[in-house]
């Protein structure tokens, strides 16, 4: 194993550094201070390229992130535990659980409003983790709330306000 710059420098072969780069990288320099230089610049060259890549690749805002929240009963139902919405789902947690209703709904709201048009569809089930996709027309980062809301009776069961 290669310590120090100069046994580095002295010793590329048998520290095994660069074996196989000559072989994968054709027209390289055959002396050792000029593969040392070469190395140098395939990796400022590669690193720039991953940093592009990734910058070109990288989604707006929120899209990466997401934020979470915990549940607090609604008309005189019991529901707790943990959500996270990120741009393309909601996600109840392992903690997560509601007493009971008829038909219950996962959706979204702001500032105290359920949004019907932001519905996602039917509770699977009354306790555990479960997630629910988001829909093309819905911009998450316009709700700040995830509801479990009772379409029967039209009336929140739960809701969850989400923070960073």
């Amino acid at each position: 194993m290669c310590v120090s710059k100069r046994s580095a420098r002295n010793n590329l072969k048998s520290c095994g550094r660069m074996a196989g780069y000559r072989q994968t990288v054709p027209n390289i320099p055959t002396g050792q201070d000029s593969m040392i230089k070469n190395r140098r610049q395939f990796l400022a060259l590669t690193t720039g390229l991953a940093a592009t890549t990734l910058a070109a690749t990288a989604v707006p805002g929120f899209a990466g992130s997401s934020r979470s929240g915990n549940f607090s009963g609604r008309s005189n139902h019991v529901t707790t535990g943990k959500t996270e919405l990120s741009s393309n789902s909601v996600v109840l947690q392992n903690n997560f659980s509601l007493d009971g209703a008829p038909d219950p709904r996962v959706g979204l709201g702001k500032n105290g409003k359920y949004d019907p048009k932001a519905d996602l569809g039917a509770l699977k089930k009354l306790t555990g983790k479960q997630s629910y996709r988001i829909g093309k027309g819905i911009k998450a980062s316009d709700y700040n709330e995830v509801y479990i809301w009772c379409r029967k009776f039209n009336v929140p069961l739960g809701v969850a306000k989400l923070g960073n």
